[in-house]
């Protein structure tokens, strides 16, 4: 009978401990909950840096009126790299073709 108390006592001393820690610990409260990146999500941000470099080098500060850059993965061997206006801006804006493989610079083009 006595180890009976013993045991019950024990998980309602646990399960005090476990609830008050819980409530102390304000920095998990309200925070979204965060998604690993998956490998295409990576891939894709280490392409746009890679074209980021390409096109700054290749024309200079114009580049940054057209970021951010975005990156579509196109069929299964190459990235395409397209920068972007602000709305109801004219113009054109650059476009780089990368390989998946190596990210061996394919072609570049800046559209009027």
């Amino acid at each position: 009978m006595k180890s009976k108390h013993y045991f019950w006592s024990c998980i309602i001393l646990l399960g005090c401990t476990l609830a008050i820690a819980n409530c102390n610990n304000p920095s998990n409260r309200n925070q979204p909950i965060e998604s690993p990146k998956t490998a295409e999500a990576l891939e894709k941000e280490k392409v746009i840096k890679i074209a980021e470099e390409i096109a700054f080098k290749e024309y200079g500060d114009e580049i940054k009126n057209e970021l951010p850059l975005k990156a579509q993965l196109f069929g299964d061997s190459m990235w395409i790299i397209q920068g972007t206006l602000p709305e109801g801006a004219d113009g054109g804006t650059v476009y780089i073709e990368l390989s998946k493989s190596d990210h061996r610079l394919l072609k570049i083009t800046h559209y009027k």
